[in-house]
Order: C-alpha cells, then structure tokens, then sequence
C-alpha cells in the first residue's frame, strides 16, 4: 500500500497548510464570538447584583459614580 491509512487526519491536515492564515483567523473569531456570546447573561447579571446590594468595583470605576441607574446606562 502507498498511502498511509493510520494517519488520515495528518493527510487532511496537509490540504489545510496554505489556508493557515485564514483557518487561525476563523478560530479566533469563533473564540471571540462565544465569549462575547456569555457576556449578556453575566451584564444582566452584574446589573442585578448592583441594585440589591453594593455593585462590583470596576462597574463603579467605569461609570464614575455608584447610582445603579448610571451603570446600567453604561452597561
């Protein structure tokens, strides 16, 4: 036999090389897009935790004051 039949993944892998660029750009970006997927829930959930007791600090220190309403504008 020519080919290698225990290394399949390697031979599709090797259609891949001149495509790296592109293929590294389409990971990160698909990375990207799931982080910023869990942002909404974990915003909303910042928020929530600002108008029932004291907000997390960076929150404060991003929108300049402590008011929740404020924060939630700049969220």
């Amino acid at each position: 036999m020519s080919q290698e039949p225990r290394r399949p993944m390697r031979r599709l892998f090797g259609y891949l090389a001149p495509y790296r660029g592109r293929l590294a750009l389409a990971t990160g970006a698909s990375v990207a897009n799931k982080i910023l997927d869990l942002m909404p829930p974990l915003l909303v959930g910042w928020v929530i935790d600002s108008l029932r007791g004291g907000p997390p600090a960076w929150i404060a220190t991003l929108a300049g004051t402590r008011d929740p309403w404020s924060m939630a504008v700049v969220l």
